[in-house]
């Protein structure tokens, strides 16, 4: 293991409970993400710390865009859209999937299906799944046997999916069908130490490199294709929740972190528990894909 640079800045002045879902939006050059705990969608500019927020609703897993515009936004166990003023619920979480559970993480793939989790409920500890949705609006469980499902990203050339699970403390993937929209072949890329933190959200670079935030260890750890090497790159408070990459060149790596669940005294030494950061890298992301669910309830 080795320790990178860590010279991250600190982007605005927003300290948020629980700021997850990071995602760059190119044609804005503006960082998106979610506080889970307040329900809000977030949008955020770089260049000038500029903070544009809205309530959706609580608890708010991801909210993606869409191809038309709007976002859909994972509420609870419902899929909603959000178009303009107008939130309107899609479709929802199978009862018998992780029930007692809600939506977490969600992303998009290349060809703007939805990928999310569902956290397994108290009662039934392993019945997480991860959900596919296509523009039908179809909810399909994809695989399942998940605590809490968490970061979803795939290799640059799409073939492989990688889903980090936080309370088991694993990283797994799977072969991925990108035209048929289907995984199989389900095995363990790394199991972390506990020590070390838990696996929350996830990126993968141009050379596929897994960078992932270490809930609990104040680091994100970028991992080799391979899982033979990693290095850690600190950062400044404990929750580290998740990253993506962004910027003009997609280089700069934008670290979301959380303050809910700290104590008095552990957020009073933490003054940047809650806050956006960003470190410029040496390598580049992958651009995004919108979704191809509509937002709209309008004919095109």
């Amino acid at each position: 293991m080795t320790t990178g640079t860590s010279d991250y800045h600190v982007l605005g002045t927003g300290r948020y409970d629980l700021a997850e879902g990071p995602q760059w939006v190119a044609n804005r050059a503006t960082l998106r993400f979610v506080d889970m705990v307040a329900g809000t969608s977030v949008e955020l500019d770089p260049r000038n710390g500029a903070v544009t927020e809205r309530f959706v609703g609580a608890p708010l897993g991801f909210a993606l865009p869409t191809a038309d515009g709007g976002l859909i936004c994972g509420i609870g166990r419902n899929i909603v859209a959000v178009d303009g003023d107008i939130v309107r619920v899609l479709a929802a979480v199978p009862a018998d999937c992780g029930p007692g559970g809600r939506l977490n993480d969600g992303a998009a793939d290349r060809c703007g299906r939805l990928w999310s989790g569902v956290v397994a409920g108290p009662s039934a500890p392993r019945s997480g799944a991860l959900l596919r949705v296509g523009a039908d609006l179809d909810v399909h469980v994809a695989a399942s046997g998940f605590q809490l499902p968490n970061g979803i990203g795939w290799s640059p050339d799409g073939r492989v999916m990688y889903v980090a699970d936080s309370l088991a403390g694993t990283i797994d993937v799977f072969t991925f069908d990108g035209a048929a929209g289907t995984i199989h072949g389900r095995r363990r890329f790394i199991s972390i130490d506990s020590a070390d933190g838990m696996p929350d959200g996830l990126a993968v670079d141009l050379d596929g490199h897994i960078w992932v935030a270490l809930w609990g260890g104040s680091r994100v750890r970028r991992y080799a294709p391979d899982g033979a090497s990693a290095t850690d790159h600190r950062v400044p408070v404990s929750l580290v929740t998740s990253c993506t990459f962004g910027g003009e060149h997609l280089s700069d790596l934008f670290v979301t972190t959380a303050r809910s669940g700290l104590s008095v005294q552990e957020r009073a030494g933490q003054p940047l528990a809650g806050a956006v950061f960003a470190l410029a890298t040496d390598t580049h992301g992958q651009l995004p894909t919108a979704l191809t669910i509509r937002a709209s309830g309008r004919v095109s």
